[in-house]
């Protein structure tokens, strides 16, 4: 088995807890896990070895889920604000 491979057989189910518990719906879980790997694998070289690799992980699923929420929202503000101000009036 390719060592990627092992990697996501390890980690599956807690990362796929972590995608759950930021998520909307299953759909958008399994999005956040697939992005969340292909994030770990390309910055798998990158990790020395100080802390836990499953932390590491972790974190870049969760960073990954919250700036996916934080464009969403950025494109909503122009219209949240003229749904706002037309109430208003």
């Amino acid at each position: 088995m390719p060592p990627n491979q092992n990697l996501v057989v390890v980690y599956l189910c807690r990362m796929t807890g972590v995608c759950s518990w930021y998520a909307h719906n299953k759909e958008e879980a399994e999005e956040f896990l697939q992005v969340g790997f292909i994030r770990v694998f390309n910055y798998i070289n990158r990790f020395r070895g100080t802390g836990s690799l499953k932390g590491r992980m972790r974190r870049l699923i969760i960073n990954d889920a919250l700036l996916k929420y934080k464009s969403k929202s950025s494109h909503l503000k122009p219209l949240l604000i003229t749904l706002s101000r037309s109430t208003i009036k």
